[in-house]
This record gives structure tokens, sequence and C-alpha cells, in this order.
């Protein structure tokens, strides 16, 4: 005769064990530098261990025509020292415009007089962090926050190329150029392009392999090369736009992107589970891929936050409505990103901390 004590902890033994399997583990700490980003976000990464952003400074500003009705948030640019996890407030409050990379630092800092903010006066900073001037405003290459004009002069060749007709799209500066081919086809589309070649600064062609154009059926599109340090390469996504509305189901079958390199060649993107690519906006790691899951309305608020692509499917690793930007850090393991942890749909907003992850400590496989 079975002792009923034995099978009742037997029974809750399974159960446990079970639940172990099933659940996935939110292994990741997401460590919160406390601070509200401001509007208009920008995160970027100053090394392996430093943060800097734009954060909410909790004042705001007036226009003179409207002092009753108009308050204007101010950011102020903070930094956040992921390990000591003490953050640091840098310069003025009402920055726009943030850029940073490699010690170079630009912003644009709103006119603010006796709490009054008059519309598009700013003033516009650059130069190396703690030694930055007022200059005039000019266009700025992304990668290295400095005048494009100082890193980006282009040759003669690539002008006399354009006034053939030819279409380049700009690349990392030490990579040169992209030129996009139009692609013609039947349909009530607008023909895409696509990458042809890697033109390098001192003009060298080097031919990109034809595996583009057989995917541009109606419907389907590229986005332009983007380029992702961590693979140092540059991400080509194929979109689907079809059907009533622009969108429909995308075909099975078809490729979600590839990854162009400096050299030339290219390599077809894969997922760890090819059912995930759903989930939202990718995010890449040393250490694997991430999804950013965003769901609105209350019934489904629970399933915002970020995941692991894993074989198995999604794997829940942050919760929290995560906003759409983040940065990595230099060596492909933290990620730094806004999230709402409050879930707070009512006010339309949300309030969204700093948060950063360590990809690489969770081990991610």
């Amino acid at each position: 005769m079975s002792n009923p004590l034995r099978t009742r902890a037997l029974d809750i033994f399974r159960w446990l064990v079970c639940c172990a399997f099933l659940t996935p583990a939110m292994a990741i700490e997401a460590i919160d530098s406390g601070v509200v980003l401001g509007e208009y976000p920008v995160i970027r990464w100053m090394d392996n261990e430093r943060v800097i952003f734009l954060g909410a400074s909790g004042e705001h500003c007036k226009r003179e025509d409207r002092p009753d009705s108009y308050k204007r948030p101010l950011n102020r640019i903070a930094i956040f020292d992921t390990r000591s996890r003490e953050l640091s407030w840098y310069g003025e409050k009402g920055i726009a415009g943030l850029c940073y990379a490699e010690g170079n630092i630009s912003y644009a800092r709103l006119k603010v007089t006796a709490g009054f903010c008059p519309t598009d006066e700013w003033m516009y900073f650059r130069g190396r962090l703690g030694q930055e001037a007022a200059l005039p405003g000019v266009p700025l290459d992304t990668y290295s926050c400095l005048p494009e004009a100082e890193v980006r002069e282009a040759p003669p060749w690539l002008e006399e190329a354009r006034k053939s007709g030819r279409l380049f799209k700009p690349l990392k500066p030490e990579h040169g150029w992209v030129e996009m081919v139009v692609h013609r086809r039947e349909g009530v589309r607008p023909n895409p392009d696509y990458p042809a070649a890697i033109l390098k600064p001192d003009g060298t062609r080097v031919p990109i392999p034809d595996v583009f154009r057989s995917h541009l059926r109606e419907g389907f599109s590229l986005f332009p090369p983007k380029y992702i340090h961590v693979k140092d390469a540059y991400f080509v996504v194929l979109t689907y736009a079809h059907g009533s509305g622009g969108s429909s189901s995308r075909p099975a079958g078809i490729p979600l992107a590839w990854w162009l390199y400096p050299n030339g060649s290219v390599e077809e993107f894969q997922l760890r589970n090819p059912a995930n690519w759903t989930w939202g906006t990718l995010i890449f790691t040393k250490v694997g891929n991430l999804w950013v899951r965003t769901r609105f309305g209350r019934a489904q608020a629970s399933e915002s936050g970020i995941y692991r692509d894993d074989i198995s499917g999604p794997v829940k690793l942050v919760a929290g409505r995560v906003m759409m930007n983040q940065s990595v850090s230099p060596d492909g393991c933290l990620v730094a990103f806004g999230n709402d942890e409050s879930f707070d749909l009512a006010s339309g907003g949300g309030v969204f901390k700093l948060q950063v992850i360590n990809a690489c400590e969770g081990k991610l496989k």
C-alpha cells in the first residue's frame, strides 16, 4: 500500500521539475540608472563601461507667446557608469541632437532665459568632450560625430559617376561607398534598388555577389545597408509589403536579411528559430541575437520586454515596455535601453528609465 505523503511529495517534485523546464528563467539582471530618458532620447557608449545619454532634467521652460499653456521639457546629458553604478550630469540643460563617438561630442543647446525658451533659438557645440566650443551647425558624420566635410570628402571620380545618374550611399568613411542599382520590375510599387558594388576610398570597385535581385519580386524591397559594429558588417533587410493595405503574411522560405561585409562578400542572416522573426526589433550582441517585443493594450502588455532568440522559441530576459532605440557597447556585451516597468498605459506616454543588461553574463547559447 502506497504512502499518501510520499505520493504527494513526488507529485510536487514532478510539478516543480516541469515548471523549471517550461518557464523561461529571467537570468539577466537589469541595472537601473534611476534616470528617466529625455524627450527624443539618444543613447551612446563611451567605452565598455560608461554610457552617455539624454536624460530628463525634471525642469521645463515656457514660451513668451504662450507662458501659461506651453511647457517644454529640458533634456540634460547624463553619464552612467555601469561598473560603479554612479551617475553624473554633464553641462547645461536644454540639450538636443546629442552625438558622441571616440571622445568627440556634438549637441545643440536651447537658449533659455529666466525660464523662457523662444522657438528655434539654438546654440551648436562640438569638439572633444570637455573642450567643445560653440560653432555653426553643420552636417555630421554619425560614425565619428565630426563634420562630414572633415571625414568624407567626395573624390572627383565619385562626382563624375554621380553626374551619369549612378546612385551611391555612404558607408563608414574607411569603407567608402556602396553603389545601389535600380531593379526594374513589373508591378504597381516603385522599383527597388540593391547593392551592386563597394567603392573603396581610392576608387577601387569591389563587386558584390548578385544575391538580391532574384528576391525583389512585387512587394519586396531592401532597406539601406546599416552598419552593425559587433559584426563589422552591414545589415541589409528584405522587407515585404503586399496586398490590401500594404501588408500581408510573408511568403515562406524567403530570406529575412543578409550581412554585407566591407570586402564585398555576402552572408545570409539566420535566426536560431526562423519562427521568431515576427517578434520585434533585433539587437545584435557578441553572444547572440535579442528581440525587443512591444505590445499595446492592457491584455497583451505583459508580453513586452527583451527576449533571446532561442531555438526552442523566444526566451524572456527582461520585462517591461522597452523603447525601440537601444545601444550595444563596443565589446558587444552590454545593452542600454529605455524601459517602462510600470506599464503605465493610461498616461499615453510612460516613464522610460535607462537600464543596462550584460548579455555575456547571461551566457546566451
